[in-house]
């Protein structure tokens, strides 16, 4: 299955990782590869530690009136995606199955770091992740 590594908030990984109540995520741009893919999240600011990763199913494109039905699960107001969308014509919705917290009791030191693919600073938006095993 293909990965992609993707840099995420931290009080949204919260949502998908540990209270799973994130359906989905949120893109102005969704990976170009078929579904379904796995996403490891890296959380911004915590020095490129994974804290876990989900499988996207499916993406969605949406224009912000058909986004309504949504945006609800996505974890954000329709204020505030107004604001991400920043004058855009469509947003990709990636759906959120089968989430896995990697930091459940572990030190942050001891996550996965993206590191190990050869990164030294977290993407800004995704990266695509070849030939890579990822072990939590």
């Amino acid at each position: 299955m293909p990965i992609v590594l993707m840099p995420i908030k931290a009080q949204f990984a919260e949502t998908i990782l540990k209270s799973k109540t994130k359906e989905w995520e949120l893109r102005r741009k969704a990976p170009r590869i078929p579904t379904p893919f796995r996403v490891l999240l890296v959380v911004s600011g915590t020095g490129g530690q994974i804290w876990g990763e989900f499988t996207c199913d499916k993406v969605c494109q949406f224009v912000p009136k058909e986004a309504r039905n949504v945006i609800d699960k996505c974890g954000i107001t329709m204020r505030e995606f107004y604001e991400y969308l920043g004058g855009a014509g469509h947003m990709n919705f990636l759906h959120v199955s089968n989430p896995k917290d990697y930091s459940n009791g572990k030190r942050e030191e001891n996550l996965p770091n993206i590191s190990q693919f050869g990164y030294s600073r977290t993407p800004q938006t995704w990266l695509y992740i070849r030939d890579k095993v990822v072990t939590a």
